[in-house]
């Protein structure tokens, strides 16, 4: 039972690949900030319902900065600069820097959480960074940019909000935490309403099909996971680490459902990071 948080993890990590994926999709006929927008209004809405089907309880008055903090940081700054940083860069680059997250929170929680991260697993660490770097890898486009940064900034910020997200789960239910969190952060994400509201119109079904998947899947059931996951993880880095499983599981997805070419590089950077996992959980 104490490595069921791997199933709650992998079920996240395997939704936000498939909003990777279907993110190039929407964004042929909407901006990025419409569709952050329409995404999380569609996964309020849906957590909006599990609040008065199950009757949670609000939380204490001390930790409403918290989950405004959390909401701030997981659905409101992180959304804008990885937005932006995928507008001025690269595919391959910014699933690079992303999948960095769990290099950055293995060591905020160290300096933060005073989690202690044995060398066995800072290695494994390494090794599924390496088969991100693989898996990605375009000669020439790896280059520091205002994208770059952007996307740099969004990771250090996702990695912030994994650290806030254990404090707040040691506290609440899972539900509680990625639902409260997910209301704030809405409220932050209601500045790009204006726009939002005009595209509803003109968007094809297939668009609206993709927004739904990303708002319940990977918003709503998503998030859910996260929070649950690292309530019973022993480690935040134990959690983050599957974060590198991201960009493998959107290579097969965009092979499957867009028709995408799979490489012998591909596969090499596939192994090296379910290797590095494996490392990482590795008890001496």
């Amino acid at each position: 039972m104490k490595e069921k948080y791997s199933i709650y993890a992998l079920i996240t990590v395997t939704c936000w690949a498939f909003s990777n994926v279907l993110t190039g999709i929407v964004m042929q006929e909407i901006s990025t900030f419409e569709l952050a927008f329409l995404r999380y209004f569609i996964a309020v809405s849906v957590l909006l319902v599990i609040v008065c089907w199950k009757k949670l309880s609000l939380p204490a008055k001390k930790d409403i900065p918290w989950f405004f903090l959390s909401g701030g940081l997981g659905f409101f700054l992180y959304t804008v600069c990885f937005n932006l940083g995928c507008a001025k860069t690269t595919s391959a680059v910014s699933s690079t820097i992303i999948a960095a997250v769990p290099l950055f929170t293995a060591i905020l929680s160290g300096i933060l959480l005073q989690e202690k991260i044995m060398r066995v697993q800072w290695n494994g660490i390494i090794l599924a960074f390496t088969g991100v770097l693989i898996l990605v890898f375009e000669p020439g486009k790896m280059e520091i940019t205002s994208g770059t940064l952007w996307l740099l900034g969004a990771a250090v910020i996702l990695s912030f909000y994994n650290l806030v997200q254990r404090k707040l789960t040691q506290r609440y239910t899972a539900l509680q935490v990625s639902v409260y969190s997910i209301f704030c952060g809405f409220l932050f994400l209601c500045i790009f309403a204006p726009k939002g509201w005009r595209v509803i119109g003109v968007l094809s079904t297939v668009s609206w099909v993709c927004i739904g998947v990303m708002g319940i899947f990977s918003s709503a059931v998503a998030y859910v996971c996260w929070a649950k996951a690292l309530s019973l993880a022993p480690q935040t880095s134990s959690v983050s680490n599957f974060m590198f499983l991201t960009p493998f599981i959107a290579t097969v997805l965009g092979y499957w459902i867009l028709g995408e070419t799979l490489s012998f590089q591909n596969g090499i950077g596939g192994v090296l990071i379910l290797a590095g996992l494996l490392l990482f959980r590795w008890k001496k």
